[in-house]
């Protein structure tokens, strides 16, 4: 499996109906030898509650969608390290997803971030929020092309 190119681990149908349910996410830190793995989806796994920080080794990741992952909660700052990460990082329905790493900003070629709804996230680190005043703001770096995009939606 070190060279799959496409992972579906999630569900693949859009129906709220389907959900899966897994006892633990040990799984996630097999996905550190996969070298190929261009594209990743745990769409509607809804017991991952933090992201391993061997997703940080996926090194040629185009796409990672967590969509309707409703119990994740912490996305990992090595996350950063996926300068690969250049189509889409898609979060949408992760309702207890309250911070984001500042890291995030550092995907400068990201071209779509789904999911964040400004006011709804807190964006500040989480180990700082107490010594900050004032709200965080993250840069996501897209392309103008993509924010007039989001702009229209």
């Amino acid at each position: 499996m070190k060279h799959v190119n496409v992972l579906y681990l999630g569900r693949c149908q859009s129906s709220a109906k389907h959900h899966i349910e897994v006892g633990e996410t040990k799984f996630l830190e097999g996905l550190k030898d996969m070298k190929h793995l261009e594209f990743l989806s745990l769409y509607g796994i809804s017991q991952i509650t933090k992201l391993s920080d061997s997703i940080s080794k996926l090194a040629n990741l185009k796409i990672l969608d967590l969509r309707a992952c409703h119990s994740l909660e912490v996305v990992p700052k090595g996350i950063k390290k996926i300068q690969s990460l250049t189509h889409d990082l898609d979060m949408s329905e992760c309702y207890l997803l309250n911070h984001m790493p500042t890291e995030l900003s550092s995907l400068t070629e990201l071209q779509v971030l789904k999911g964040y709804e400004q006011g709804k996230l807190d964006l500040t680190n989480p180990e700082d929020e107490e010594k900050q005043d004032k709200e965080g703001e993250l840069d996501t770096g897209t392309s103008a092309a993509s924010q007039e995009n989001q702009a229209v939606n």
